[in-house]
């Protein structure tokens, strides 16, 4: 059987073709929330009954990726100066660039303000600060009337990816990533916290703007490439583990478990279509890497569609002009942004200003110190392994626990920290707004303390959405409430919680609202997105 190591000599990877198609598999997914307001003939919202998307998918693929190639690119060098000039070479020029365009040029032009309350407004500014990776999704005016009240939702993730850089450069500093079971260490705990993720940190809330569950979900797929990397040599390929990982990814699905899946058991089946002799996939070198133009312009190119076709219409349509758009743009981002900007890294004015012959023999003394002591501290580290590893489990668990506790009830403020609870059908809030509006189906997760009692809901459905009825409440797949709203509109729902909570500790629940239908916008319509009705008040009252 061939080893990846060995595979990676013989042969160019399909990396490249990878990432394209996963890239515009991301416009695919997006075409159907920007285009209609709901994920609904999503090919792989279909299939796994609405657990996830090719969305999802992708980003979970583009950390396996990262991990593994960057892995790759630090030991080339063994250098985390160099290593941090051509990441930041490469992530934020591109998205710096697009970022100006945006507020300069398609905010005036597609907000329903003048250009004078456009940018007098200080919100306008605000959309800087995704320059610095703290992401801002919203511009005045900007699409406010379509669906996804959203400028570029996929630059969420490059905050994350940033933290990963910053990992692999602090692990190679550190001479760890010559260590290969310290990074599979950090892989199963990361492993491990996601998956009693609940038990850890009780809920879906964030800490300094980074949402713990995705923090854990992606540092998870990253470090199992940058795990695959390091043992490339001990991971060999063949069609039976390939057929039997699709097999595991396809009952993992099934499962629910679909993070843990991909990770693991799609992350084999990737390395082995990109790696594996045995898969030839269409050799596009000659285009350049232009998956990250692709990723970055996309979803703003799909709103400026929506946005042209008065806020209607058909996802496939939308995707098909968006690829037809974004080709050339990418390319040619490719050609005259990404690439030149890579080549100042061979640029040495930073090691010329800094890095002297006196700094530069001082910065290797004091690796070589760290390095010693690193390797003195896995010498005691390896002798009582299992009780640092408990340590360590007990001092997270602990930390997150207090920093992520959250109250008895769910907040509608505007920028509330309770953002992150929400899920699978609750639409954004605008800042005159006190609810959230549910596309059919919403759920939020909360903490069920010892004592309580009762779960208190209220909401309403406008009397024009003449599609709309009823109104079911579940907890987890327990349906506990259904309720009549044709003729009031509005419900305040008492639901007893008593057999859903534990005598002696808190229990984390899913409560998902259910309306029985959506209501579809008419022409005359000011709101055209699909919407069911409101939510204002989700609270576990405790005796």
């Amino acid at each position: 059987m061939e080893a990846i190591k060995g595979s990676m000599e013989e042969r160019n990877s399909n990396i490249l073709f990878i990432k394209l198609i996963f890239a515009l598999l991301v416009i695919y997914s997006h075409s159907f929330p920007i285009s209609t307001g709901h994920n609904n003939g999503e090919m792989m919202m279909a299939l796994t009954f609405g657990q996830f998307s090719f969305g999802n998918i992708s980003v979970l693929v583009f950390f396996i990726l990262g991990g593994f190639l960057l892995t790759q690119s630090y030991l080339r060098n063994d250098n985390a100066i160099t290593f941090l000039k051509a990441r930041i070479l490469r992530l934020f020029p591109a998205l710096i660039v697009v970022i100006f365009i945006t507020i300069f040029i398609i905010g005036p032009i597609f907000s329903s303000l003048s250009f004078e309350e456009y940018f007098s407004s200080t919100d306008t500014y605000k959309y800087f600060s995704n320059c610095y990776l703290r992401f801002v999704d919203t511009l005045p005016g900007v699409f406010d009337n379509q669906n996804l009240i959203s400028v570029n939702g996929s630059l969420w993730t490059l905050r994350y990816e940033f933290i990963c850089y910053l990992s692999i450069a602090l692990l190679g500093v550190l001479g760890m990533l010559k260590k290969r079971e310290i990074p599979l260490g950090v892989f199963f705990l990361f492993l491990l916290s996601y998956m009693f993720r609940d038990i850890l940190f009780f809920n879906n809330s964030s800490f300094l703007n980074i949402n713990l569950y995705q923090y854990l979900e992606l540092n998870m797929c990253f470090f199992f490439g940058c795990v695959a990397y390091l043992y490339r040599d001990k991971i060999c390929f063949s069609w039976t583990a390939f057929v039997i990982s699709f097999c595991l990814l396809v009952f993992g699905f099934y499962m629910k478990q679909y993070s843990l899946s991909i990770c693991i058991f799609g992350g084999y089946c990737l390395l082995f279509i990109c790696y594996s002799h045995r898969v030839k996939l269409p050799n596009i070198s000659k285009l350049g890497d232009i998956s990250y133009g692709i990723y970055i312009l996309g979803f703003l190119i799909q709103q400026i569609f929506v946005s042209l076709f008065k806020g209607e219409m058909e996802p496939h349509l939308n995707m098909f002009l968006t690829i037809l758009v974004i080709f050339p743009l990418s390319y040619l981002m490719n050609r005259f942004i990404e690439t030149p900007c890579l080549k100042l890294k061979k640029i040495k004015l930073f090691d010329k200003l800094l890095m002297t012959d006196n700094n530069r023999e001082k910065f290797h003394t004091i690796n070589s110190k760290i390095k010693n002591r690193v390797d003195s501290f896995f010498t005691i580290f390896n002798k009582y392994a299992a009780c640092w590893i408990l340590l360590i489990l007990v001092t997270t668990t602990t930390v997150f626990s207090i920093l992520s506790f959250p109250g008895k009830s769910v907040s509608f403020d505007y920028g509330s920290k309770n953002d992150f609870l929400f899920s699978n059908g609750f639409y954004p809030q605008q800042k005159d707004e006190n609810f959230r509006w549910i596309n059919k189906r919403g759920m939020v997760k909360m903490l069920f303390p010892k004592n309580s009692s009762y779960l208190l809901i209220s909401g309403y459905s406008p009397e024009t959405f003449k599609e709309v009825s009823e109104v079911s409440i579940y907890i987890g797949s327990s349906r506990v409430c259904k309720e009549d709203i044709s003729k009031t509109r509005g419900f305040e729902l008492n639901i007893n919680i008593s057999s859903f909570r534990s005598e002696y500790y808190p229990t984390l629940n899913e409560i998902i609202i259910e309306f029985n239908d959506v209501h579809k916008p008419k022409n005359d319509d000011a709101d055209k997105r699909y919407l069911s009705g409101i939510v204002w008040k989700i609270e576990v009252v405790t005796s």
